[in-house]
């Protein structure tokens, strides 16, 4: 392909994630005016929790950011999307009935019944459940560089969501039910929409699939590569939200907890310029899988790390100075004068590991395109988590205070950017 046509395919990538992370912003700040603190404490809580339970519910379709060009050459692309249609609809009865059970644990200090938990957590799960479940309609869009659709489809969505958040909370003020209802509606809604945008690109009829084969299929590509694929990404994902994970076991204040949360939230949405930039990558790496030149590939994306470092050093000026006037406006009603400066420096130090993290992104991109997963997981991935716990944990243990968590963020990411950089000097 020219390098026009990346260019172009970078730039509606930068769009895409650019509208996700602000209307996600939009979304939070709607859940932030309508929720009560404790209430908005817990569910941020429970993000976490949902963190780790998609470990459990494998996204198999990832596997074609490695294979998607010898599917499609062989004819069998259809087919698998299929395939990975049935997969997620069990997924979807595997993660309520998942959820149901999980609403059964107390945490924090909330006296809420089980019902507001249940409503709580089935929001936490919604929207990554929803982008794992639009994938395998999502990503084939993606290959064929169709990611001003991508980038029209993931806008209108979460517009979408906000719409009827509002129009929920103005009908129904403080009524979890409405609240979590209207959001089913919108994810359900679109994913009718993305189907039909996937069929414009994959078009062919398959043949309907026995249970027996569908269990044979399952097994086998659980047994190969797609399970080390998924393990490696959602762990790298539940990672991030350990410290909010090690918050619920130490610290029984959520209305603080929600604050933290909301200056989290903000300090990711910094985000967006080296998440879009790294998926670009990933598909360029994607789509020369039979290409050669690994020389090459590795200047690029030694390239790529030190542009993006120097940009993360930009992207954290800008945050140091806007700090007060981004978390007034999105954590407004919940940060007020009193909790601002304590927020503010809280602020500060998540950036800085966010920063620390985005700057590894070309990195964990090209190991995750390269790599050999199963040892990824075990000596990358695995080894990381585990350090990440031990390490909001005990600090948390030894200091229980939100800044406490929020520092620890800094040797946590640059513990993840030591074992990238090993691993790729090993690749």
């Amino acid at each position: 392909m020219s390098r026009k046509q990346w260019t172009t395919h970078a730039l509606f990538s930068l769009v895409d994630h650019g509208a996700t992370r602000a209307l996600d912003a939009a979304i939070t700040l709607v859940l932030i005016r309508v929720m009560a603190p404790e209430a908005l404490g817990l569910f941020s809580i429970y993000q976490s929790w949902i963190g780790l339970l998609l470990l459990f519910l494998p996204a198999i379709e990832l596997q074609l950011f490695r294979e998607y060009g010898s599917l499609k050459a062989s004819g069998g692309l259809a087919r698998e999307l299929s395939f990975y249609g049935r997969f997620n609809r069990v997924k979807l009865v595997a993660g309520l009935i998942a959820i149901m059970a999980l609403a059964a644990l107390p945490t924090g200090g909330l006296a809420a019944p089980w019902r507001a938990r249940f409503l709580l957590l089935t929001l936490a799960f919604a929207l990554p459940f929803s982008q794992a479940f639009y994938s395998y309609m999502r990503e084939p869009l993606r290959f064929e560089m169709r990611q001003s659709l991508v980038a029209a489809l993931s806008t209108l969505q979460r517009a979408a969501v906000m719409a009827m958040l509002i129009v929920a909370a103005m009908a129904a003020p403080g009524r979890l039910s409405v609240l979590c209802g209207a959001a089913l509606v919108a994810y359900a809604l679109f994913a009718l929409i993305w189907k039909a945008a996937s069929k414009s690109v994959v078009s062919s009829a398959v043949a309907p699939m026995t249970l027996k084969v569908f269990w044979t299929k399952l097994g086998a590509v659980l047994a190969g590569t797609v399970l080390w694929i998924h393990l490696n990404g959602v762990l790298f994902q539940a990672s991030q939200t350990f410290d909010l994970l090690a918050l619920g076991w130490f610290i029984p204040d959520l209305s603080g907890i929600a604050r933290y949360g909301i200056a989290l939230k903000t300090a990711n949405f910094f985000q967006i310029v080296p998440i879009a930039l790294s998926s670009s990558l990933g598909i360029w790496l994607g789509k020369r899988m039979f290409a050669g030149e690994s020389s090459r590939e590795r200047r690029i994306v030694i390239t790529s790390t030190a542009a993006m470092t120097l940009s993360c050093v930009a992207l954290y000026a800008v945050g140091w100075f806007a700090a007060q006037p981004l978390l007034g406006l999105i954590g407004r009603g919940k940060i007020t004068a009193l909790t601002m400066d304590a927020s503010v420096t809280q602020f500060r130090w998540l950036l800085a590991g966010v920063l620390i993290l985005a700057s590894t992104h070309p990195l964990s991109t090209y190991l995750m395109a390269r790599g050999k997963l199963r040892p990824l997981f075990l000596g990358l991935f695995l080894p990381w988590a585990l350090g990440a716990l031990a390490i909001y944990s005990v600090g948390l243990w030894a200091r229980p205070d939100l800044l406490t968590a929020a520092q620890l963020n800094i040797p946590v990411y640059g513990l993840f950017a030591l074992f990238c950089a090993f691993h790729f000097r090993r690749s």
